[in-house]
Parts: structure tokens; sequence; C-alpha cells
């Protein structure tokens, strides 16, 4: 053991490191990511509070982490600090009232050492799967719980590998507790963490995140505007890609019933390139597509090209019907946003990635189609059955409404594995949360 750490970190880390300098002169990101390293902020607070260090790997995992950490504070104070692998995922977290500090994972042992002081944490916390050595073993040596929540562990993972399964064990099995997504992926952590590591199933909090999402709405302002006026009804076609943008339009090319409907395309980066391929390929099919930055609300359209990021689950609430972008492609996108305003969602071949969206397609709660022709026949269907498409819609929503709960589930199992190591930092922060209702 003590040889891998010290290959660890006197040659994986400053390979890794070297490796991203140089790739830093061609990536904005890296180079950013870089620059933007630092210490944790410090943090001086009540004895009841606790104080929790997460870690995800990006964006992603940042909002599946959101309900736990709301759900935590809730019931109790809690001090949170959130570190970040991804360079993209920290640059567009943008700022978070319920933590302390927002910083880039550290991965030199004295600076992780050093985070660690000054966090103090009652708890490590990593979300879905991107738990790193250093942080486990340095957990594992001051005897602060680590714990593996909303995890998965794809059937097929490298991770599920022989050779990789025993060498991952050397920094797993230091874990307190692994609270899974699903029963399948706690199997496969189970054969991954060995017989020394609780693993238990919580669920998913991504549903709570896009149900509280949808519920939180606000306005976005000119685009409320221009969408609320569409005629109806309207298509919101969401993080397309070429393969999506092909599709629809021979989808379109064939359908009887299109006259009244308003489309919105949402590429999943909208960079020039890709808004100048969308326009010429409806222009080409007859549909005038107008880019949202170039229109005034008040003005007529039938198409528009959604170059906005940021907005598209929030777009979602105007749609009558919805397709899902990545699923001609290979990758099917979040169907659960759709889900969470009880819209109906049709999806391409290609959703097997998407433990939610096979669930919702065996269910019924998802239409899937294999090619363009099958789109047009769902979409011309809804259209001429308007309560067909709410009761798909229904399904959906129900669907993600019996999947909530998750993120109590987690918060509680943490503050749980807190009280286990710390009996009295959970027993004061529970004191001083019942002084504040008594006030109250």
């Amino acid at each position: 053991m003590s040889m891998l750490r010290t290959a660890y970190y006197a040659i994986a880390v400053p390979v890794a490191e070297g490796v991203a300098r140089l790739a830093s002169f061609h990536r904005p990101k890296i180079r950013a990511a870089l620059k933007g390293r630092h210490e944790p902020r410090g943090w001086t607070g009540p004895e009841e509070c606790i104080r929790l260090w997460f870690h995800v790997a990006s964006l992603g995992e940042f909002e599946q982490a959101k309900p736990v950490i709301e759900a935590l504070q809730a019931g109790g104070p809690a001090a949170v600090w959130v570190s970040f692998f991804s360079p993209s995922g920290l640059e567009h977290a943008g700022s978070y009232a319920h933590a302390v500090d927002l910083f880039y994972l550290p991965f030199r042992r004295m600076a992780l050492r050093r985070a660690f002081e000054i966090i103090r944490p009652d708890a490590v916390i990593t979300v879905r799967y991107d738990l790193w050595p250093g942080m486990a073993w340095e957990a594992s040596r001051r005897r602060v719980p680590l714990l593996l929540v909303n995890a998965t562990l794809p059937e097929r993972s490298p991770r599920n590998r022989l050779l990789l399964r025993h060498l991952q064990r050397s920094y797993y099995g230091h874990l307190s507790r692994v609270l899974a997504a699903t029963a399948p992926d706690a199997r496969r952590l189970r054969r991954l963490c060995g017989h020394g590591v609780s693993v238990e199933i919580t669920g998913d909090s991504r549903y709570d995140r896009v149900w509280a999402r949808a519920a939180s709405s606000v306005s976005l302002g000119d685009l409320d505007t221009i969408l609320g006026a569409a005629s109806r009804p309207i298509l919101v076609v969401g993080s397309t890609y070429e393969p999506e943008e092909h599709a629809l339009a021979e989808a379109l090319s064939v359908m009887k019933e299109s006259s009244g409907l308003s489309i919105v395309v949402v590429p999943h980066e909208p960079t020039e390139e890709r808004l100048a391929f969308a326009e010429a390929l409806f222009n080409a099919a007859g549909w005038a597509p107008r880019r949202l930055s170039a229109m005034e609300p008040g003005q007529p359209w039938r198409m528009v090209l959604l170059d906005r990021v940021g907005v598209l689950a929030e777009c979602y609430r105007h749609a009558d019907f919805v397709m899902v972008g990545g699923s001609f492609k290979g990758k099917v996108h979040n169907v659960m946003e759709p889900a969470a305003w009880g819209k109906p969602v049709v999806v391409g071949p290609h959703y097997a990635n998407s433990p939610e969206g096979v669930g919702m397609v065996d269910c019924g709660a998802v239409v899937t189609v294999p090619d363009a022709a099958g789109l047009a026949a769902v979409v011309q269907g809804w259209i001429r059955d308007p309560a067909a498409a709410v009761r798909q819609g229904s399904l959906a929503r129900d669907f993600l409404l019996a999947r909530l709960g998750a993120a109590k589930r987690i918060a509680d199992a943490i503050e749980a594995e807190i009280g286990r190591h710390a009996p009295g930092r959970v027993r004061a922060r529970h004191d001083h949360a019942s002084r504040i209702s008594t006030d109250r």
C-alpha cells in the first residue's frame, strides 16, 4: 500500500500536472484552472455547525449535490465546501449561497493536507463516482468519515475490469459508506469496494434537483414573451446534434399536419458553426429559422434557434411536445427536465446510456422512435389528439414524482455516519436547531 501511495504522489500526480501544463497552451479552460487554484476559504462559525466537504467532478454532479446540501442545512447548521475536478464545472457553477467556498480539488499531498486543515471536515462526501486516491487516503488517515453518494457504476464501465477493480479497492476500501442510486449500481459497487464497505440504496437526487428547479422556475424575460406568444402547439427539441436536426428536418418534410406547429431548436453547444448548420438545414426545408438573439418580442416566427445557454430546462415549460437530443447520435440527454413539467417526450433509438431513460421507455412514460418517419408519426399523433399528449406527459411526470426523496435519505445517512463517529457533534447540531425553532 505504501508503495502505491508513493507511486501516486511521486509519479502519477507530477506527470498529470505536466500534461495539464502542456495542454494549457492550447486549452484556455485548463489554463484558467491552473491559474485559478487556491486554498479553500477558511470559516469560523459556531461549534454546533457541522463541517462538510463535498467533492464533485463537474457541474452535473454539483447539481446533484445541491438538494442534499440543502436538505442537510434544513436539518440544522452545516458549513459546506465544494471542490471540483473539471475546469468547466467550476467556471459555470457561479456563486452558491449554501457553500462557504467553491474551489479546485488539490492533488499534491501537502496541498491536500492543507485543505483538510482549513476545512476540518466532519465528513467528506464524493458525489456520483469521482473518488480520488489522495482524498480517500487522507480522510482515512484523519479518521474522517468518507462517503460516496448518489453513486453509480455502469455495467460497461472500465472500473468493473479485474485489474482496475483491484487497484481501486486500495482507496475505495477506505469508504465509510456508499449510497447507491439503484440496485444494479449497488450490486456492482459491492463487488468493487469489497466486503468491508457498507453499500445501500438511497435513490437518485437528480430527481429532487430537477423537480425543485421546475418548482422554483423564474421568469426568462424576453424568452418567455417570445415563446408565450407563439402559435400552438410548440415542439421544443432540446440538446440537439446534427443527427437530431437531420431527423427533424426529414420528419417535417413528410408531416401532413404541421401548419400550426411552432418549433424551438436548442443546439447542445450553440456555437456559430452549429447555428449556421441548423439555419442552412431548416431554411432548405422551408422553415425560415430565426435566432433568439436577433428577435424582438411580438415578431411572428415558426422556428426559433435558441442561441442562449443555461435556459433549456425552463424553456420546456412552454412546450406542448418535447424531443430530447442525443438520442439519434448515440447518448440521450436529460429526459427528466421535460418530465418535471409534465410534457410528452419522444426520443430516438439511443437511450441506453440513461437509466431513467430506459426506465421511462420501459413503462411507457417516454416514447422512442427508430427514425424520422417514426418521429413524424408521433408528433402528428399528438397534434391530432392533444388529450393523448397530455396523458403521455402525465405518465412522465408521475415517473419522476415516484422517485423523489433521495436527497433527504442521503442527507439523513450522512448525518447518521457523522453521529456514528462523533455523536456529540450531531447532538449539539440538533440542540441548536431546536433552540432556533423554539425562539421563532
